[in-house]
């Protein structure tokens, strides 16, 4: 699928696939995990390393996100596996041998003498690796498993997308439903401290007896200077123009995570203010819902490509 069609991709998934002729098979595997930018480590045969390039473009063209592992295996079936001497190897372990042999103490063997222990240590016999050992059937047989084991990955990132969009919409509604409950707490605290101030004020008159004269306007503007104090129907519009934008990102789709990373930033200043600005135990509750609600959304952000 690509790129332009408007689906929401985890970061996460797995792919594979197996191709082959009558000469040979080659199996792809891929799995990719979260990071913040696209990252291609590929483990290939060192005769297919030409291939490298080929293959990173491949991925680019239907990946963005993620840090993808490709294992590319291809057996040959008909031609017998040609091998060489590697002769420097073999060269370096004799030098090696000589001198180990002189700081014992004794005469160095000959080289010819030496030869079979060189000839038996690791790295001196090798499969053939030149240029053009690899056919143009097994190239286009490897190339086919990868973009089969890459639309394999991708459709398990959209269908683990899919079902992490499902949750992101659970908790935006329970968010919803914890700001409605919080725009109905903030609309009555100007009243419930207006009555809070005017019983302290009456309390306060009995005391002095009379001594005291306060106006009805001195009241009115401590009452009016409180309710500006506890006021957060502009972070409470925003935040609901956020929560509004968020369903827009989920809606279109493709590549939501970064804006979705910034989106929650903005949700949790709105929601920090709030919080700074509510003198009121119920808000402050809600507050603490909302935080919780946020960033279990964020924890499922982080998946998405």
């Amino acid at each position: 699928m690509p790129l332009e069609a408007l689906v929401i991709r985890s970061m996460t998934g797995f792919g594979s696939s197996v191709k082959e002729d009558a000469d040979r098979r080659a199996e792809v595997e891929m799995r990719s995990v979260n990071h913040r930018y696209l990252k291609v480590v590929q483990k290939l045969p060192q005769r297919l390393a030409s291939l490298e390039p080929r293959i990173e473009d491949l991925v680019r063209e239907k990946v963005r996100r993620g840090a993808l592992t490709i294992n590319v295996r291809l057996e040959e079936r008909q031609a017998a596996p040609r091998f060489r001497l590697h002769r420097e190897a073999v060269n370096a372990y004799l030098e090696d041998i000589a001198e180990l042999q002189a700081v014992g103490g004794g005469a160095p063997a000959s080289p010819e003498a030496n030869l079979p222990l060189a000839l038996s240590l690791p790295g001196v016999v090798r499969e053939s690796e030149e240029e053009g050992s690899l056919p143009a059937e097994a190239v286009a047989l490897v190339l086919e498993a990868v973009r089969d084991a890459l639309d394999d990955l991708v459709t398990g990132r959209e269908r683990e997308g899919a079902h992490l969009a499902d949750l992101l919409r659970e908790h935006r509604k329970r968010l919803r439903e914890i700001l409605e409950q919080a725009r109905e707490r903030a609309a009555r605290l100007p009243a419930e401290h207006r009555d809070r101030l005017l019983q302290r004020v009456r309390r306060l008159m009995q005391e002095v007896a009379g001594d005291v004269e306060l106006s009805e306007s001195d009241v009115l503007r401590e009452v009016c200077l409180i309710a500006d104090r506890l006021d957060v129907t502009e972070e409470l519009g925003r935040l609901e123009g956020h929560l509004a934008a968020l369903d827009r990102i989920l809606a279109a789709g493709d590549e939501v995570g970064r804006q979705l990373d910034f989106l929650l930033q903005e949700l949790n200043r709105e929601t920090n203010t709030i919080g700074s600005k509510a003198n009121d135990t119920e808000l402050s509750h809600l507050v603490v819902e909302m935080k919780c609600e946020i960033e279990r959304i964020r924890e499922q952000v982080q998946n998405l490509e």
